[in-house]
């Protein structure tokens, strides 16, 4: 199967349709900024949530009935803009990695502006839901390895391999970046990252006039990556329009199982083009998510969760999409 309508041949992956699964501002007001999800292997059916207005871990069971959602506060780091959440294992040990790495924020900009690195990686513990605080117990900092207006949004760690695995955001050609976890130091630089480019995802419709930016899915900013995940030998990469499946096959590096065309994970969306009627893909969809910002995998890659940063919005929806 292809995308006719964005003209990119890509196979669908065997995912379902998304489902609802609640709206987290409802459970607590910073989780309209939610901007990264983490699936805890150690705590069944949880996963962990940054927001970028709160310097806090949250942790979000998932039931039946609902979820619950508890707070950890940070110690010990400077929050400039947080956009993503990546968990591993270490000695037996799980840890989280806090991604903060954006660019969007007054004060990561004029960092820029100072000649001051922007990307840091701060690693804690796991701390168990509902624990009160938990402390920074390293943090790599580094210069990002791109042009200054590309940005990050998109962190992942490869527990097995050591890797930390970074994809560029606002790049016309998107990079994946790859750092090995077990630095020496705590300041890469530039040189320590291994880069790959990424085959075009969705090609940006070539039309007269411009189109409204609120209007994502139908302009450039919908090919922007906002989220990254793994598990086992898949990668997930979540844009502003559709989420993108990476197999890597036996022997390959994480560089070249990007550098091919990935499955397109669909998610539903609006088109709205200038002089035609707006169209809802697919036709019986309930539920748009207008700012994609954070994906995991369950700890068994049966299902992927996909939430809607919505600061401007009464909700933050969270949906699950299971694979068939």
């Amino acid at each position: 199967m292809t995308d006719l309508r964005d003209g990119a041949p890509l196979l669908i992956a065997p995912y379902g349709e998304q489902k609802l699964v609640a709206d987290l501002a409802a459970e607590d007001a910073d989780l309209r900024g939610v901007s990264g999800l983490a699936a805890s292997r150690a705590y069944p059916d949880t996963m962990w949530a940054i927001s970028d207005t709160a310097t806090k871990l949250f942790a979000i069971h998932v039931a039946a009935d609902g979820v619950e959602v508890k707070e950890t506060r940070v110690r010990g780091a400077d929050r400039f803009d947080w956009e993503d959440l990546a968990w591993f294992e270490e000695d037996g040990e799980s840890f989280l990695m806090i991604a903060d790495v954006g660019t969007n924020r007054q004060s990561s900009t004029a960092r820029r502006r100072q000649g001051v690195e922007v990307g840091q990686l701060h690693v804690v513990r796991e701390p168990r839901p509902g624990d009160k605080k938990v402390k920074i117990l390293r943090t790599l900092t580094f210069e990002l390895p791109c042009e200054p207006d590309r940005d990050i949004e998109s962190v992942a760690v490869d527990s097995r391999r050591r890797e930390v695995l970074i994809v560029e955001k606002r790049a016309a050609i998107k990079r994946l970046l790859v750092l090995d976890l077990d630095q020496e130091h705590h300041r890469p630089t530039v040189d320590d990252w291994t880069a790959v480019a990424l085959p075009d995802l969705h090609p940006v419709e070539q039309r007269p006039g411009s189109t409204a930016s609120t209007h994502l899915y139908q302009t450039a900013w919908r090919c922007n990556p906002t989220a990254l995940d793994l598990h086992d030998d898949q990668a997930v990469l979540l844009t502003n329009r559709h989420a993108y499946v990476y197999e890597r096959k036996t022997g390959q590096h994480w560089p070249d199982s990007f550098s091919h065309a990935p499955a397109q994970l669909r998610l539903p969306f609006r088109l709205e083009l200038p002089g035609r009627p707006a169209q809802t893909w697919p036709a019986r969809a309930a539920l748009i998510l207008p700012q994609r910002e954070a994906l995991c995998i369950t700890p068994d890659g049966a299902s992927v969760f996909v939430a809607s940063e919505q600061r401007g919005s009464p909700e933050a929806w969270l949906v699950r999409l299971d694979r068939r």
